[in-house]
């Protein structure tokens, strides 16, 4: 057969995916508001050099386009 082609990725679009899909995406305004109390809440706490914050201000930063 033609070879000519490669596969790059595969989608599943299993309901049981779109489902949990659907969900995380309600669920994510949520999610970085609370992190973002959680990021203050250690900040008020003097652990402003956890790893853990660094992280979650990172994900914040990624979530945010850049501002966390």
């Amino acid at each position: 057969g033609d070879r000519s082609y490669w596969t790059v990725a595969s989608v599943n679009t299993t309901r049981d995916e779109k489902a949990a899909n659907l969900r995380l995406i309600a669920a994510a305004p949520d999610l970085l508001e609370a992190l973002k109390e959680l990021c203050d809440a250690m900040h008020s706490h003097g652990f402003h050099f956890d790893p853990s914050l660094k992280t979650a201000e990172a994900v914040i930063a990624k979530a945010t386009g850049g501002t966390p």
